[in-house]
């Protein structure tokens, strides 16, 4: 078996179809890169005041087997799994009331981007390879993303302010198919 990682046989929103139509014997994909797609399981990127990734995943995975989406039954589904609630980072402001996300643009996607217009800041969806060049080239002011991106992603190079706002912060699922 060949492993090809991060988009190099697939792009992010065309991963499930990829599996699917049999381009792919398995996938990873991320809900909020299909927007709209799944729209019963979208309802766990909601922001719903999760602390953690570890408790997300286990919501997800039971509302996945109580519900059963219809939507996935082209595939088998592996598992679920969720990142830590997508907190506000920026590079040249801190956040601290609602005012001071106006004028600031945000890589948020899915509906991350609901949440990051209704606190009243601008979104920029993109894949998340695509954000540090963003970042750095001042395209955005800054991320909806969880903690652990500033490490992986190197994000943290770059971003100096985060607000933990972790009540309001939505998550992310993701699906292994």
């Amino acid at each position: 078996m060949q492993h090809l990682a991060g988009g190099q046989l697939l792009k992010a929103n065309k991963v499930f179809e990829g599996v699917v139509k049999g381009i792919a014997d398995i996938g990873f994909s991320n809900l909020a890169y299909t927007r709209g797609r799944f729209q019963e399981m979208e309802i766990c990127d909601l922001p719903l005041g999760m602390p953690s990734g570890w408790v997300s995943t286990h919501v997800a995975e039971d509302f996945y087997r109580k519900y059963q989406p219809k939507e996935f039954n082209k595939a088998k589904i592996l598992y679920f799994s969720a990142c830590g609630p997508n907190l506000i980072s920026t590079t040249e402001k801190p956040v601290y009331t609602l005012e001071d996300l106006k004028g600031q643009t945000l890589r948020a996607t899915g509906r991350i981007a609901d949440t990051a217009a209704a606190l009243g800041a601008t979104s920029r969806p993109m894949g998340i390879g695509e954000t540090y060049e963003s970042v750095k080239r001042n395209v955005i002011s800054g991320v909806m993303l969880p903690l652990e991106t500033m490490k992986g992603f190197r994000l943290g190079e770059l971003l100096k302010y985060c607000t933990a706002n972790w009540q309001v912060g939505n998550n992310t699922v993701r699906h292994s198919h």
